[in-house]
């Protein structure tokens, strides 16, 4: 994500983002649960702030994270 887009994303998120990353976790592609969570919730809340079109993996995260509801499943 490039810095614009990053600095759009809550703090929450973004520290949920780095606190389950994990070095080389891009190279050997073995991300965990949490992370991809994380992601797909910061992912989702920078589509929705500018309009775009949400998947529904990112509006559940969204949801985990309290920015969304049950009605956004």
């Amino acid at each position: 994500m490039c810095l614009r887009h990053w600095r759009m994303v809550p703090r929450t998120i973004q520290r949920a983002v780095w606190a389950a990353y994990r070095p080389g976790q891009c190279d050997d592609k073995r991300v965990s649960d949490a992370w991809l969570l994380a992601a797909d919730a910061a992912i989702g809340f920078v589509a929705r702030t500018e309009g775009q079109s949400v998947r529904a993996i990112e509006r559940e995260a969204l949801v985990s994270f309290g920015y969304g509801t049950a009605e956004d499943r």
